[in-house]
């Protein structure tokens, strides 16, 4: 499998060369990391050459804007939400002589050579946003450090809006009827850009910001409630730019939980929640379908003959789908407490035990991290700290380091000796 040829919509790959093996934990760590289009390429280059990831589609290098399902043909106009890639596309091709842009005059000189595979990258890159944000959501429930600005508090009364004289009074006999006996009643804001679910993302749960607060909810919500967490959208009019204000808003019982606990609860939850619904759905029911060639056609009839006994399609496992690989991965990481984040940027990491929890999303993050603590021991140097204190703070595990550190502070200081 080769890399060959990049748009902003497609990687395409052909079958010549080393056929590299898949290993979809490295793939999804690599993937958390995808913020331009020179981390991309790398990532295409290692990561995504295999069969995994590269695919023959029913229909090649197509852009996929419509999708065929019972013989029907539909549009693809829901969006793929992801953040823009740093740096320029073509300029970063014209610096890599093993890839070329995938125009037209590409596409069709690929097409004659013969068999093709590709990516589709709006898919790939919106699959990142989501996973990244379940991920963030676990190591929140587990206890990591929660994100500065993610949760916000919350009341209706900071917010100027048209309220109902009665409103204060249903307000609080909402959260009597849903809460039932209940200490003082919090709220908290959550930033939506935290929300891992997209309209082509690989998760399926809808989750209580999909509907305001209403009666359904008690029924809805069991687990929530039994709890003392609601969650749920408010409309709050408009902003001073007449843009509707809509909020993600929490709601806890101040008495059982603390605001950090109440924001680890919630994200329990959460992730939960999306666990239990996505695994309902299967991966390619949604807005955006793939066909690929290879993939065994689960409608087909068991087949049996002499030689060969019983054969069905559902059995075959030798084809598997990148997306699926990915989530088995995350859910499986979160199931056994293997996920942490980046000490220097807060990157997602699925680890490779329970116990590894100081991991780094790449390579320069932890050059960072190594600069960072030698220059704290320099200053622990200056401060006279002892250099047992200094160990204790930076970590038993750079003990060797810190005395070297030491030793380098030491004679700066004292040079002659």
């Amino acid at each position: 499998m080769r890399f060959v040829a990049l748009s902003e919509s497609v990687a395409a790959f052909v079958p010549t060369g080393p056929n590299r093996e898949a290993d979809p934990g490295a793939a999804l760590n690599k993937l958390m990391t995808v913020n331009s289009w020179r981390v991309l390429i790398d990532f295409l280059k290692h990561e995504g050459c295999n069969d995994l990831f590269a695919k023959r589609e029913e229909k090649p290098l197509h852009t996929q804007t419509e999708f065929e399902v019972d013989g029907k043909t539909y549009r693809n106009d829901r969006e793929f939400y992801y953040a823009d890639l740093a740096g320029s596309l073509k300029a970063r091709i014209d610096k890599d002589a093993s890839i070329d842009y995938l125009d037209a005059l590409t596409r069709d000189d690929l097409l004659a050579q013969g068999d093709v595979y590709e990516l589709y990258i709006p898919e790939l890159l919106s699959w990142r946003e989501d996973m990244s944000c379940f991920l963030v959501l676990a190591t929140i429930s587990r206890g990591a450090d929660i994100p500065e600005g993610m949760f916000e508090d919350f009341s209706f009364d900071m917010y100027e809006w048209d309220k109902d004289d009665d409103f204060d009074e249903w307000l609080d006999g909402y959260f009597d009827s849903y809460f039932g006996a209940h200490g003082p009643i919090r709220g908290m804001s959550m930033k939506m850009g935290y929300w891992p679910v997209t309209d082509c993302g690989p998760f399926w749960y809808e989750g209580p910001f999909n509907e305001r607060f209403g009666d359904s909810y008690q029924e809805d919500c069991k687990e929530e409630r039994a709890v003392g967490i609601l969650g749920g959208t408010t409309y709050l009019g408009e902003d001073a730019s007449g843009e509707d204000m809509d909020f993600h808003v929490i709601f806890y019982d101040s008495s059982r939980y603390s605001k950090d606990e109440a924001c680890r609860m919630f994200s329990g939850l959460t992730v939960a929640n999306i666990i239990d619904e996505t695994a309902q759905r299967p991966v390619n029911d949604g807005p955006f379908y793939h066909h690929y060639l290879d993939e065994p056609d689960f409608e087909q009839r068991t087949h049996f003959d002499l030689n060969g006994g019983y054969r069905h399609p559902k059995y075959d496992d030798s084809f598997e789908r990148w997306q699926l690989a990915l989530v088995d991965v995350a859910e499986d990481a979160v199931f056994n407490n293997r996920v942490t984040l980046c000490p220097i940027c807060g990157t997602p990491i699925v680890t490779k035990s329970d116990y590894s929890r100081i991991e780094y999303c790449c390579e320069s993050h932890k050059t960072i991290a190594s600069k960072r603590r030698r220059q704290r021991a320099h200053q622990l140097y200056q401060m006279g700290i002892p250099i047992e204190d200094a160990v204790t703070e930076i970590g038993t595990a750079y003990r060797s380091s810190v005395e070297k550190w030491y030793r380098e502070a030491s004679a700066f200081v004292n040079p002659a000796q």
